[in-house]
């Protein structure tokens, strides 16, 4: 952190895209130039749903059609935030005048904090939908990656190269058929399945690493054994935030008290950890 002069807190599928700069650092020199006294830049957060596709195919690239995720350069097509209800930004901020800080909030800062215009930087975040009410003519075209598709393309292609992740069956370029020496890897203990995947919305819940090689924030990439989608009623993610699916009514939602069955021992835990040293004096304000 010393050695940091900015520090980055966003998720690895969130591009903190400038708008008016070709650079982050340029943007940086600029916004503390205007705003010298600041610590915490908060970026807005702009989705662009992964079911609409750019209609032309241009950035449909055979190469990557067996890849598991998402091709960002197809999705041009944005939500516009909805900003009567609380919508969450990331952050750049100055380490330095830095002391406590939660996913989308700083806690505890000792300079100011700026929210950064959306026409000057915000973010790129493909998706699933958060606004699934809305209509396709409700979106507003974002091209502003394609500016960048020239460096792009050739380094995910180095990656993906580099990584095996261009297999072909019976191809040398892939790992099908490969010893475990030829992958640099060693001896594994093999057992099935090597991935538990939870029922929400396909999020990784766990795995077994000694069987996993490579994996991404929701897929595993390569892996050695069987993938198993454990049933919801045997284990599920319990995630806080905000509406994935907003345009569902109250009565539409289910009741889930499970978290309660923890409460004595939750409880008295995060009142130790609000009451430490380093929080004692905040949460006494």
């Amino acid at each position: 952190m010393e050695r940091s002069r900015y520090v980055l807190l966003n998720d690895i599928d969130e591009i903190i895209m400038p708008y008016k700069h070709n650079n982050l650092m340029s943007l940086m020199d600029m916004l503390q130039k205007q705003q010298p006294n600041t610590g915490v830049f908060l970026i807005e957060n702009h989705i662009f749903p992964k079911h609409h596709f750019e209609p032309s195919g241009r950035f449909h690239l055979p190469q990557w059609s067996d890849v598991p995720g998402v091709n960002i350069l197809e999705h041009i097509y944005k939500e516009d935030p909805d900003r009567s209800i609380y919508h969450p930004h990331k952050m750049i901020v100055q380490p330095r005048l830095v002391e406590q800080t939660s996913v989308h909030e700083v806690i505890k800062n000792f300079g100011e904090r700026f929210k950064v215009p959306m026409d000057v930087c915000r973010i790129i975040h493909v998706r699933v939908a958060l606004r699934g009410s809305l209509k396709f003519e409700q979106l507003r075209e974002d091209k502003r990656l394609w500016d960048f598709q020239e460096k792009l393309i050739p380094n995910v292609n180095k990656v993906l190269r580099e990584r095996g992740c261009w297999a072909q069956r019976g191809g040398a370029d892939g790992w099908e058929g490969r010893t475990l020496e030829q992958m640099n890897l060693a001896q594994l203990p093999w057992m099935s399945p090597a991935i538990f995947i939870g029922s929400g919305g396909g999020m990784l819940d766990a795995i077994v690493p000694t069987l996993v090689e490579q994996t991404s924030v929701h897929e595993v990439i390569k892996n050695f054994g069987e993938r198993f989608k454990v049933p919801m009623d045997v284990c599920r993610i319990i995630h806080v935030r905000v509406a994935l699916r907003g345009s569902l009514k109250f009565e539409q939602l289910r009741e889930d008290k499970r978290l309660w069955d923890f409460q004595e021992k939750l409880i008295p835990n995060v009142q130790k950890l609000l009451l430490g040293p380093v929080n004692h004096e905040l949460c006494r304000k």
